[in-house]
């Protein structure tokens, strides 16, 4: 009997799952109404779920990964798990089993409690298994997408340019507080030594003001590119930051400074012109 309920899955699969997206849109609205073509998929999708889900009914075991991995991957492309949530999964369930229970009354003097209690509980542990690795997944890519694009962030906020040979150029724009300071110094020692740099500028022209914390990354910048041979200066210190600095105690007198960055790059320039 089980073999002739796969059977009847296989067969009904189809209409099983038009039912189920039917049911979906009535709750909430349509599936891709302008994405045929992503339309389609998703049905194929559903289907081969329903195709897994009969593979349980005869003692096999449905396979879900990769169909959980793409299931969950829609949903993040598309903003969001709406059509892969415990109610998405209840519906289906129900509706596959009101299907399934058109098929048990017409054989219900061949089918004992059992066995339809048996049935119940292998489709019920497949979508609850779907749910599961669907939920896993998602979480799993959002958060590598979310660290992905905090990386891509942290580039963007310490833009490390390598002009010449071993020169490089830090231009920093905006406030910086003192998270983002630390943000500055540790991906700065990194990409420094990626980038093999006797020398870094750093330009401030575009920061508005500085406090004594942020002062104080920069002098731990200062120190540990010191201590892996790099020579740093600061150009583009802007009246208002020198006199808070004054204000505050800051002492800028064991860095390299320079007015303009043209001004820092024309006397390294040089000094290599001369020494090759």
């Amino acid at each position: 009997m089980s073999k002739q309920l796969y059977d009847f899955m296989l067969s009904h699969a189809e209409e099983i799952v038009n039912t189920w997206m039917e049911d979906i849109e009535a709750q909430s609205e349509a599936i891709y109404p302008n994405d045929a073509e992503r339309r389609e998929a998703f049905r194929e999708r559903l289907n081969g779920f329903i195709q897994e889900t009969a593979k349980a009914v005869i003692g096999e075991e449905p396979s879900l990964t990769d169909w959980a991995q793409l299931t969950a991957m829609d949903g993040l492309e598309n903003q969001g798990p709406r059509f892969y949530s415990v109610e998405f999964f209840r519906v289906g369930r129900v509706d596959l089993w009101n299907r399934l229970s058109q098929y048990i009354k017409e054989r219900e003097d061949e089918l004992s409690p059992l066995k339809v209690a048996e049935w119940a509980e292998q489709i019920h542990s497949v979508f609850e298994k779907g749910l599961e690795l669907v939920n896993q997944y998602y979480y799993q890519m959002n958060e590598a997408q979310l660290e992905a694009q905090q990386q891509m962030m942290v580039e963007l906020s310490v833009p490390i340019i390598k002009l010449i040979e071993d020169i490089g150029v830090l231009p920093l724009v905006g406030e910086i507080d003192t998270h983002r300071a630390k943000m500055i110094e540790d991906v700065t020692l990194s990409e420094v030594a990626k980038l093999e740099l006797d020398v870094l500028i750093i330009d401030m022209s575009g920061v508005p003001i500085i406090d004594t914390m942020v002062a104080q990354q920069l002098f731990n910048l200062h120190h540990g590119l010191s201590l892996i041979g790099t020579e740093i200066i600061i150009t583009g210190i802007r009246p208002e930051i020198a006199e808070t600095a004054v204000r505050l105690g800051i002492d800028f007198s064991k860095v390299k400074t320079f007015a303009h960055l043209q001004q820092a790059l024309e006397q390294k320039v040089n000094i290599q012109m001369k020494n090759s």
